[in-house]
């Protein structure tokens, strides 16, 4: 881990150096393996030895440092960059270094705490925009510009007139002299007072789409995968399912993002955009009207269970009659079909005032259980409870019954029933302790 900006920026130097170096080793190592005399070896050797010394001379801290200051003027550091209006747009980008210290609601590169720095320009001078954004213990160059200085280079040369000449050069890519526009800048009026107008050019907020960017990604090929799974198959998870419905996908430069930006170019040209489309206003809620469809909020509710409960049931074996078996019956399938079932008879006696399933065909059994304030002299008497039961008994039983792989047999359905019943009286008996009828 580097440790200061200093040895960050000699190890970067070094980097590149190495970079260079290692076309000329292997064309070396090329030629000695061809190589069939003592001259041959030893022109290739003169030859690599040639360019490692031009390399080492050009990759002197001091050297490549000026060269690097003179080649600043090609790039600019952004936050916003012009080109993702247009990729032939010859208008400025700015770099935002400002931070809200307010606790604003609106989101903009200033409400940042932390920001990726851009970079546009000669795609030839990125090596000078990784430079100057070269990182260690929260400094880089980028933040020593805009403070006035460059410390971090004090160790590179004793020179005051070279140290100068860097400073005035690398600061061309942090610092816009003369804001200029273009054409195909997307450019808007805006009304400011009686027949004045403000010209607003809109530039791309690079930062703010990196940051924005990241939290999708993280969230769909991140480490969420445990929660999306949970997620679909109905199950608990501890941790919050974040996600973003309904996601645009626009790119920038085509098949050479890096003609836009270096960050662009890190995300391969591409941003999402999240849906800004107007609510729609769904339809209110119905109550059932008669089995048909009140029957069909159950098989909504439970499909995924039935299926799964279907499929244990077609693979059991006479060597499956145990204890784990029938446990996993109970409270991996059966137990969750009920509760689903009583979930979306506890939403229609909640959502729906009282009296609802008189107007219904609903049984009146039925009408008992899902309308329970309109008929409480009627669920005095628990014959509506053992109506019901069986209801959902032969409901249950036309959905699991698959005549190819197998039969449910009368002993079955009685087991269907009891667990049912059951689960449906300790329901009740949790209403009346809460003074329900």
């Amino acid at each position: 881990m580097t440790d200061t900006l200093e040895q960050a920026i000699a190890d970067y130097i070094k980097g590149r150096k190495l970079a260079k170096l290692e076309p000329l080793e292997k064309a070396r190592d090329k030629a000695l393996k061809e190589a069939a005399t003592s001259e041959q070896i030893e022109a290739a050797e003169q030859a690599f030895a040639e360019g490692a010394q031009a390399l080492e001379e050009q990759f002197k801290p001091e050297s490549w440092l000026t060269d690097a200051a003179k080649r600043a003027k090609q790039i600019a550091m952004a936050t916003h960059a012009a080109k993702f209006a247009h990729s032939d747009a010859k208008a400025s980008s700015f770099l935002d270094d400002e931070v809200d210290t307010h606790e604003s609601r609106y989101l903009t590169t200033a409400s940042l705490p932390v920001r990726k720095i851009d970079a546009v320009g000669n795609a030839a001078a990125l090596d000078v925009a990784r430079l100057l954004k070269l990182e260690a213990d929260g400094e880089s160059l980028v933040n020593q510009l805009n403070q006035g200085h460059i410390n971090a280079l004090d160790t590179f040369t004793d020179n005051a007139d070279l140290r100068r000449e860097w400073f005035d050069g690398f600061k061309q890519a942090v610092t816009v002299k003369d804001p200029t526009a273009h054409t195909l800048l997307k450019q808007v009026y805006f009304p400011v007072a009686e027949g004045s107008y403000h010209l607003l050019c809109p530039l791309g907020a690079s930062s703010l789409m990196g940051v924005h960017n990241a939290a999708i990604e993280t969230t769909r090929y991140g480490d969420s995968k445990e929660v999306r799974d949970a997620r679909r198959n109905e199950h608990y998870h501890e941790r919050t399912d974040v996600r973003f419905p309904h996601v645009a996908v626009q790119n920038f430069g085509g098949s050479k993002p890096q003609n836009i930006s270096q960050l662009n170019n890190e995300r391969g040209g591409k941003v999402y955009l999240l849906n800004s489309q107007p609510p729609t206003f769904e339809a209110v809620a119905k109550p059932p009207e008669n089995e048909t469809q009140l029957l069909r909020r159950f098989d909504q509710a439970t499909w995924w269970h039935v299926t799964e409960f279907k499929s244990f049931l077609v693979n059991l074996t006479d060597r499956d009659s145990n204890f784990k078996t029938r446990y996993k019956r109970d409270y991996q399938y059966l137990i969750p079909i009920c509760e689903r079932v009583l979930q979306q008879a506890a939403l229609l006696q909640a959502s729906f005032e009282p009296g609802w399933s008189t107007s219904t065909s609903l049984p009146a059994p039925l009408q008992a259980w899902l309308d329970p304030h309109a008929h409480e002299t009627q669920r005095q008497n628990k014959d509506w409870l053992l109506i019901v039961s069986q209801w959902l008994t032969d409901w249950l039983v036309r959905r699991l019954q698959n005549d190819k792989s197998y039969k449910l047999a009368d002993v079955e359905h009685r087991y269907i029933n009891k667990v049912i019943k059951h689960e449906l009286t300790m329901v009740e008996l949790g209403r009346t302790e809460q003074g329900g009828q």
